[in-house]
């Protein structure tokens, strides 16, 4: 109805009805200009995923166990001490190291720290069981020393026996080495002996483990394989095999080390392939 004589004043008999309609028709109208707007795409169909492929996981299982149930704990199975598997070896470095390749990465060998080992514990097995395997010369080799080492040598000739080694005093300063070891047939008789004579002066007779093992230590190392020496594939196999049959393959009896790993990633890393 008009309270106005100029009708600039109108109002509504329900007044609050109209407002109502009013606010409801303006909201629903806002709203739907809202979800123009900010409208999300709807999640791809079943043949869009059939036409790109479905990216997923499948969901786990899980076993569900009664409360008093117990299980068993699996130990894992004993594994050598050198390696998990047999390296497959691909070359000789510098004629000192054998490379090989494992599933963990790349595998080094010192060649002649691992025979040094080898040959030391075969030594030291068969001089405590007494067993100790010895071969003569067929043509004796000579050595020459001078008259005070000589004179060492005439006092140690019993105890050198102990460890295999026999000698026969041929006049003067010459000695005839007449049998050794069967596993130290190659070796520098002459600068063996000169090295082994100190040792014996200081520690007196030959007793006690730490002086034998002192004295087979260095009998393995002039009788291993020597660094820079070049050898066949075979014998580069033999040797990486022989590893785990050894009581302590991982040093020599010095205290080198006889092999190195070097991982994948440590590898990859060089290369920056990864971070």
């Amino acid at each position: 109805m008009n309270v106005h004589p100029t009708k600039q004043e109108v109002r509504f008999h329900q007044n609050r009805l109209v407002h109502e309609a009013v606010k409801t028709v303006v909201e629903e109208t806002l709203r739907q200009k809202a979800a123009a707007l900010f409208q999300v795409p709807a999640p791809p169909s079943d043949s869009m995923g059939e036409k790109f492929g479905r990216i997923g996981e499948p969901v786990g299982g899980y076993t569900v166990y009664p409360a008093d149930t117990t299980i068993a704990r699996e130990l894992e199975p004993q594994v050598p001490l050198m390696i998990k598997e047999i390296p497959v070896v691909l070359g000789q470095l510098k004629e000192t190291y054998i490379l090989c390749e494992t599933k963990e990465g790349l595998l080094l060998v010192d060649q002649h720290a691992a025979h040094e080992r080898r040959v030391f514990e075969k030594l030291k097995k068969s001089y405590d069981s007494a067993t100790l395997e010895c071969q003569p010369f067929l043509i004796p080799p000579r050595v020459e020393f001078s008259p005070s080492e000589s004179r060492t040598i005439l006092k140690k000739m019993g105890e050198l026996s102990q460890l295999g080694i026999t000698l026969e005093h041929f006049g003067g300063g010459t000695f005839i080495v007449r049998s050794v070891p069967n596993i130290l047939v190659d070796v520098q008789w002459e600068s063996f002996l000169r090295e082994v004579l100190p040792l014996l002066e200081e520690q007196g007779a030959v007793k006690g483990d730490q002086m034998v093992e002192r004295l087979l230590a260095l009998m393995a190392c002039h009788g291993a394989i020597r660094a820079g020496q070049r050898l066949s594939k075979e014998e580069m196999i033999s040797l990486v095999e022989q590893l785990d049959e050894v009581e302590v393959p991982t040093n020599c009896p010095h205290g080198r080390p006889v092999f190195k790993r070097v991982s994948f990633y440590e590898i990859e890393k060089l290369f920056r392939r990864v971070l």
